[in-house]
Order: structure tokens, then sequence, then C-alpha cells
């Protein structure tokens, strides 16, 4: 994972943890659009994802349960970009 792309992904996470604790700025919320637009390609995985996750939660301004299950659906994303791929994972004898 290149640098910009980890950057993106701990701004994301950032994000996530001011939504879920009923403290996010929408100014940040737009400044991590721009930043996964600027340093992500357009078919970029985490730059698809930020930009549902970004819309959904504008179309849910006031539902604090949906708004909190978002922020734990943006970290669960994240956990997951986290964990490496083995490097024999296409592998059937062992992986099945």
């Amino acid at each position: 994972m290149s640098r910009e792309q980890t950057a993106v992904k701990f701004a994301a996470f950032a994000v996530a943890c001011s939504l879920k604790g009923d403290r996010l700025d929408p100014r940040d919320l737009a400044r991590l659009e721009a930043q996964a637009a600027e340093q992500l390609e357009d078919t970029a995985p985490l730059r698809r994802a930020i930009e549902g996750w970004a819309r959904q939660i504008r179309n849910h301004p006031g539902d604090r349960q949906r708004l909190i299950r978002l922020a734990d659906q943006m970290g669960d994303y994240i956990q997951l970009l986290n964990q490496p791929v083995p490097p024999d994972a296409d592998r059937k004898d062992i992986y099945g």
C-alpha cells in the first residue's frame, strides 16, 4: 500500500471515529472526499468506498443509530484493508 493510500485510510478512520462520537464536522468529510479524489485512482476500492460512505452520511443526517452503524462499517472496512494477503492465497491445495 502506498503512502497516499495509507494517509487516506487513516483519514477515513479518523472521520469514522468523529462520526461515531457525534463530533463530525462536515468540512472534515469534505476534506476526506477531496483527499481521496486527489490521491487515489478513480477505480480504487477505498476511494469508491469513501464516496459511497460520505453519500450515505449526508442522506441520513438525523438518524444517529444509522450514523453509528456507518462509522462502524468504515472501521470494519479499514480493519479489513489492514490484513495482509498471504503470498500463497491462490493455492487451492492449502485454502481449498
